[in-house]
């Protein structure tokens, strides 16, 4: 997997330095409503726009996730309540099927 990840990383790396070091026109960004304004790169301001929608599209993906993630974390509580209740459960019938070959044993034993 790391592998596919520098597969898809580097060639990504390489397009966008490319494009920074190609678009290095000076631009001023106003910041509305305030009464700023900066001297940037274009390429800064593009992938800086890039970045930002990056980070909001994760946001949504992280919020619109929190169901899945509650109902996986109740699935993984219930799971861990069953699996006691089977090893309870296989613990006394190996206690109970222990006694009953012993029961077994001295019954046979008094037959004889």
């Amino acid at each position: 997997m790391k592998l596919i990840d520098w597969l898809l990383v580097l060639p990504l790396t390489a397009v966008l330095l490319v494009f920074a070091l190609s678009n290095r026109v000076a631009v001023e960004v106003n910041l509305w409503p305030f009464p700023y304004t900066v001297p940037a790169w274009l390429s800064a301001v593009l992938l800086a726009a890039l970045g930002a929608g990056f980070v909001m599209g994760l946001l949504v993906a992280y919020l619109g996730a929190r169901r899945w993630r509650r109902k996986a974390r109740q699935a993984e509580r219930r799971l861990r309540l069953v699996e006691r209740e089977l090893a309870a459960t296989q613990a006394q019938f190996a206690s109970m099927e222990a006694a009953g070959a012993a029961g077994r044993a001295l019954t046979a034993a008094s037959h004889h």
